[in-house]
Order: C-alpha cells, then structure tokens, then sequence
C-alpha cells in the first residue's frame, strides 16, 4: 500500500543543492507525477513532460517514502510504476544495488 499524498506538506528535494525559491515548483512537480503513476505505469518519455529532471524528481519522492519501480523497456526508454511496500529497497535504476528488480537482460 502507498502512502497518501500530503498536499499540504511540500516534497522536499533530497538535493541539498536546490535554491529554496524552487522548492514549491520541484514539490508540484512531485505531486503531478506521483497523481499520474496512480493512474498507472508511464514511460520517462511521457513524464519528462511534467519535469525535466525526471530522475531527481523521482528520487525525491522515494525519499519522501514512495515506492517507484523503474523498468528498462528498451534502448533509454523506461517505464515506471507505483509499487508497494514489499519492493521498497528494490526499485533502484541500476543493477548495482542488492537485490535489484531491474530485468538485468536488458541492461
């Protein structure tokens, strides 16, 4: 089960890099992905619409606690997907962590 979306408490970014100015439009950025992965997996082709740093955005909401699967369909498209807490730990972008449920043939 995924956690509830708090609209009332902002995604706050995991880079520590980002200006404070930012935060609400990196926050919203979180929240329109994580509403459109509800509706089902996506691939990076069509998310990158909502964000250009579409891997910075996912790292913040995994972060914020949120279980996203990313699965290489082919070349350097992906496909993501909400997952539930029994893949939290799996759902990386590489093959380089323990465990990974990345298809490792298609790396």
């Amino acid at each position: 089960m995924q956690l509830a979306i708090n609209f009332d408490r902002p995604i706050q970014p995991r880079d520590p890099h980002i200006d404070p100015r930012d935060v609400p439009r990196v926050s919203r950025q979180c929240r329109l992905i994580l509403e459109r992965l509800r509706v089902g997996p996506a691939t990076n082709a069509e998310l990158v619409g909502i964000a250009m740093n579409l891997t910075g955005r996912i790292s913040d909401l995994r972060g914020a606690g949120y279980v996203i699967v990313g699965k290489r369909i082919e070349g350097g498209l992906w496909e993501y997907r909400l997952g539930d807490v029994q893949e939290k730990g799996n759902s990386c972008f590489t093959s380089s962590c323990p465990g990974c449920i990345l298809e490792r043939q298609q790396m």
